[in-house]
């Protein structure tokens, strides 16, 4: 999240403050599975669909 790497493992929790890029992406050999929650709404499915 923004300049900080953070590793999570199975099971892990992350929660990104309003305003703060991030990202993730999968650096193991096995199947990501992940839940994507965005609380409350700040228009991210929005700005997805703009591109």
């Amino acid at each position: 999240m923004g300049d900080e790497t953070v590793r999570l493992g199975p099971g892990s929790y992350v929660a990104a403050p309003v305003g703060v890029v991030h990202g993730f992406r999968n650096v193991g050999d096995r199947e990501l599975r992940m839940l994507n929650v965005h609380t409350p709404n700040t228009g991210f499915a929005v700005r997805l669909r703009r591109g």
